[in-house]
């Protein structure tokens, strides 16, 4: 796994294969236009550092299917995220994020990913920070865009 690209917004043509999150804003709140120019995707296990956040608000919830969010609940995922990043700004070592992901948000599959790569992960670890930094950071401003052009957001999972 290469943590590297893992905690980074992605287009369409940047992804292959599955293990991505889809954020879709193409639609309306009945339906949506899969793969849409404007989506944007997530590695899986990126994901897990928020997944607690859009389970919290989600009418019906479905990690691999359809979610959908209104701008009530985008405004309080933007709210819980921005506390989410908070924290996360916080950590110093990779020690402290494997517990963050175990204790904190119970994201299993990237703490697990963590600790199985520890080893050469150790010496990337202000990287990884940073870019779990830089990607907050970008959710954040793309909630907001949601929330002030009152697109509703799609999730999927691929």
């Amino acid at each position: 796994m290469d943590l590297y690209t893992d905690f980074k917004l992605k287009d369409r043509t940047e992804i292959e294969g599955t293990g991505w999150i889809e954020f879709n804003i193409s639609g309306s709140p009945d339906k949506y236009i899969h793969h849409s120019d404007d989506s944007i995707f997530l590695d899986e296990y990126a994901y897990n550092l928020f997944t607690d956040i859009f389970q919290k608000y989600a009418n019906n919830f479905n990690y691999y299917g359809p979610t959908s969010f209104s701008i009530k609940q985008l405004e309080k995922i933007k709210y819980d995220i921005e506390k989410r990043s908070s924290d996360l700004s916080k950590l110093t070592t990779l020690k402290d994020l494997i517990n963050f992901s175990d204790e904190k948000i119970k994201a299993m599959n990237l703490a697990n990913e963590l600790r199985d790569n520890y080893g050469q992960l150790i010496t990337q670890i202000d990287k990884i920070i940073n870019d779990i930094n830089i990607l907050t950071q970008k959710l954040i401003y793309f909630l907001n865009n949601c929330i002030t052009e009152n697109k509703t957001l799609w999730i999927l999972g691929l």
